[in-house]
């Protein structure tokens, strides 16, 4: 039989997200090896909850050689996980963090449209930052600050 399988999922994938904050669930966590062979990224999928997004998967990448780039989702996951601050100008990285407990919490993402470099890519949502959910969000109940202290030391 000719042909390929498309599941739901796929066309999903395939849906350009209208820019904006959406809350977003992390569905995984994994490090893939960088372009360069030599580095690691570290990856959060994550999959839209409301608005435009909902149900629309995408991935956070994080490259080892920018840590930079992930203190607005370390702490937006921290807050989550019951850590006021996760990552401290003068302390680093807060020792209760655990990145690996950040599966199955619920923040606010930025998701927006990514055309590659030079702007000539094929356009794809990307998630361009990251933000605690308020207080007040009926999704915030999905939080579970017990996470922390559950959490193996496996990513840290």
């Amino acid at each position: 039989m000719i042909g390929l399988q498309i599941t739901a999922k796929d066309v999903k994938a395939a849906k350009l997200v209208k820019p904006g904050w959406y809350a977003t669930k992390i569905t995984d966590l994994k490090n893939e090896v960088g372009k360069d062979k030599e580095s690691e990224n570290f990856i959060a999928e994550v999959e839209g909850m409301e608005g435009d997004a909902q149900g629309v998967p995408a991935a956070g990448v994080f490259p080892e050689k920018y840590p930079q780039l992930a203190i607005a989702y370390v702490n937006a996951t921290g807050r989550a996980m019951g850590i006021n601050k996760a990552a401290d100008e003068e302390k680093g990285l807060d020792p209760l963090y655990r990145f690996e407990a950040a599966k199955g919490l619920v923040v606010y993402a930025q998701w927006g449209t990514w055309r590659g470099k030079d702007g000539s890519e094929k356009p794809r949502n990307n998630i361009t930052d990251w933000a605690p959910l308020p207080t007040e969000h009926p999704m915030n109940s999905m939080n579970v600050s017990s996470n922390v202290s559950e959490a193996p030391a496996s990513f840290a």
